[in-house]
């Protein structure tokens, strides 16, 4: 990523903006981990199901519900639809004082995603309207995809150091400070009266797309190591809080520590996938990333001590990234912007609903104590998935 990239923060609305954005998602990150601790001291063992029930509750609004909120956003003044979506944000984070079933907490996280959904559409909204060139527009989609990357290995960061200082109720404060800032940086910027927002087209492929998508050999790869993926990462995210808290015994702040062991893995995989994949055909490298997600499920089943559980979440990470990478450069080099934009779409889609399968299955066979059956579930699926993507995956090296 070159300087040019960070040159559109010169642009001082966009800069605000930008940092805004920032702030709003440190603050669903730490209203995510407050959520997943609440989740474990109400159910304990059987956390791991009501996580990943919630799970899939926030992935219908993230990747089902984006067309819905642009179409909400547009009917209100620029300013308040970002201080409204921050302000419910606060709402949903400041309850993790008060839950006390099950329910609550999936409701709750079910706010959490729709005020962070809403706050996104106003954020691309505004990109629009700050950026003029396409080339600047570009820029802030790289932008906020680094930010993206970053924040599961950040936003624990933070959160280890509020639990550190002031307990699990810091977490809520951290969340609200978060959004409060968030808010005071969109006052500030000057945006002009009109927004302008992307067409409402939704995120998700017709049923009409499918038929020609799944003919091709390479897309079918896609689809296989999209579930390796959803497999390592919803066991990382259901089941971390029931690994560190009741398997080995530790408290709230190696929940935190465990995620962004699992985050670190990822940026660590992204940084390396771009130059394996210019030495070797990037097939290779997603199948080895694949290979190396499917073997460590299969070795969770033996890990008995909390450093043991961090290499393998930080071998799972960068597998993931491994096998993911590869694919979105195999998409940006798609032939034609229509075929580009179907395959993003494509794959968005794919990703929803294989969290929305895998989040409550990787919760409901971890409950009580079965995390090591759990674990060989995953694996021999994440191993059939491997071996399927590699009779179907054809991806070149990259130039």
């Amino acid at each position: 990523m070159g300087a040019k990239v960070f040159g559109v923060l010169g642009n001082r609305d966009y800069r605000l903006i930008f940092l805004s954005q920032l702030c709003m998602l440190t603050a669903t990150g730490l209203a995510a981990i407050g959520f997943y601790l609440a989740a474990f001291a109400v159910s304990g063992w059987n956390s791991g199901a009501v996580v990943g029930i919630s799970i899939a509750a926030r992935t219908v609004v993230s990747h089902f519900g984006g067309a819905l909120a642009l179409s909400a956003v547009r009917r209100l003044p620029f300013r308040l639809s970002f201080i409204l979506s921050g302000a419910a944000l606060v709402i949903p984070a400041t309850l993790t004082l008060v839950v006390a079933s099950a329910w609550q907490i999936v409701v709750a996280l079910f706010l959490l995603e729709v005020a962070s959904t809403a706050f996104g559409a106003a954020f691309r909204g505004a990109a629009l309207s700050t950026l003029r060139s396409d080339a600047d527009r570009k820029h802030s989609a790289n932008l906020v995809s680094l930010a993206t990357n970053l924040e599961p290995a950040v936003t624990p960061l933070v959160a280890l150091l509020l639990l550190g200082i002031a307990g699990a109720e810091a977490l809520m404060i951290g969340s609200s400070a978060a959004v409060l800032a968030s808010m005071i940086l969109v006052l500030f910027a000057g945006l002009p009266n009109s927004m302008s927002y992307p067409p409402s087209k939704g995120s998700v492929v017709g049923l009409r797309a499918w038929p020609g998508l799944i003919r091709g050999r390479s897309f079918r790869g896609m689809i296989a190591l999209n579930i390796v993926f959803a497999a390592a990462a919803s066991m990382v995210l259901v089941n971390t809080p029931v690994f560190a808290m009741a398997a080995f015994g530790r408290s709230g702040e190696a929940v935190a520590i465990a995620l962004a062991v699992f985050g670190f893995g990822s940026i660590a995989g992204i940084v390396l996938a771009p130059q394996m994949a210019a030495r070797i055909p990037g097939t290779a490298v997603a199948l080895f990333g694949a290979a190396l997600v499917s073997s460590g499920l299969f070795i969770g089943s033996i890990v008995d001590a909390f450093g043991g559980l961090l290499v393998l979440w930080f071998a799972l990470g960068v597998g993931c990234s491994l096998a993911q990478v590869p694919i979105g450069q195999f998409i940006e080099l798609s032939n034609g912007v229509e075929d580009r934009a179907l395959l993003r779409k494509a794959r968005i889609t794919m990703l929803g609903l294989f969290w929305i399968v895998l989040g409550p299955i990787t919760g409901l066979l971890g409950s009580g104590t079965n995390l090591s059956f759990t674990f060989a579930v995953l694996g021999m699926l994440a191993c059939m998935a491997t071996f399927a993507a590699a009779g179907a995956l054809r991806l070149p090296k990259v130039q």
